[in-house]
């Protein structure tokens, strides 16, 4: 159960981290990494 819970917690900070990255790339402030 706790290990679920870590899980859940870790893919929130994970999306978050996305959301911002793909912000900042909006604003231009990081280049688009290479696909």
């Amino acid at each position: 159960m706790f290990g679920k819970r870590l899980t859940s917690i870790f893919s929130k900070i994970k999306r978050g981290f996305f959301i911002s990255h793909h912000l900042l790339i909006e604003k231009n402030v990081v280049p688009l990494p290479p696909e």
